[in-house]
């Protein structure tokens, strides 16, 4: 699996940064794709993500998934991994076998697992 890999420096401390990292339900307002993410509770979320254009088979077709978060550790690290069986059924939800390697190759961004370590 390709992995993207971007840094940005940004004009807070690393608490602000933490704490907007750990606010996962902020997500939509800052991170392209996402829907939604619910906590449900200290270590599950539930994530909604739209497809994009070219690989969606109708407007605004979305991808469920949960996933839990694996690793907390304040200002320096927040790790959180999808359910591979809840990942795959939203990806191969209503598709056929060939549009199904299409879609997992052109899969969000985000993969099944996001990690950020603050510095």
């Amino acid at each position: 699996m390709s992995t993207a890999k971007q840094s940005i420096d940004v004009n807070v401390g690393v608490t602000t940064a933490y704490e907007q990292w750990a606010q996962f339900e902020s997500f939509p307002q800052w991170m392209e794709g996402v829907a939604s993410v619910d906590q449900l509770d200290d270590s599950h979320l539930h994530w909604v993500a739209k497809v994009k254009d070219e690989v969606a088979e109708v407007e605004d077709e979305t991808r469920e998934w949960d996933a839990q978060i694996t690793e907390q550790s304040r200002d320096r690290r927040i790790s959180w991994r999808a359910s591979a069986e809840s990942l795959m059924r939203s990806l191969t939800r209503g598709r056929s076998r060939s549009s199904r390697s299409a879609l997992q190759r052109a899969a969000s961004p985000f993969g099944s697992t996001g990690s950020r370590k603050l510095r």
